[in-house]
């Protein structure tokens, strides 16, 4: 959850020091976009842990 909180703030900064207009609708795309690709590579380092582990 704290990632993700600290992902939407990163996106928002980068947002506004390239323009400074902010749109929700791109803000929405891009954070469900890389919220999805750091979900998964954080379930792919889990199941590496666990079989390397077990």
């Amino acid at each position: 959850v704290i990632c993700l909180c600290l992902l939407s703030l990163i996106i928002t900064f980068v947002f506004l020091k390239r323009s400074q207009s902010f749109s929700y609708r791109r803000f929405g795309k891009f954070f469900w976009r890389s919220g999805f690709i750091l979900t998964f590579i954080f379930y792919i380092i889990v199941l590496i842990l666990i079989f390397t582990i077990a």
